[in-house]
């Protein structure tokens, strides 16, 4: 499931960058902000 893949993906840039938790949710959250906003902006 894609999903799943894509929890990994930020579960494991999380510890190879060591970063901790707080962080990675809003580094998170601003990335699909972004993304949004950019989908809003292109109709």
């Amino acid at each position: 499931m894609a999903s799943i893949n894509l929890i990994e993906a930020f579960q494991d840039f999380k510890e190879a960058e060591n970063i901790d938790r707080p962080t990675m949710m809003k580094v998170v959250e601003d990335v699909f902000k972004t993304l949004l906003r950019k989908k809003i902006w292109q109709r």
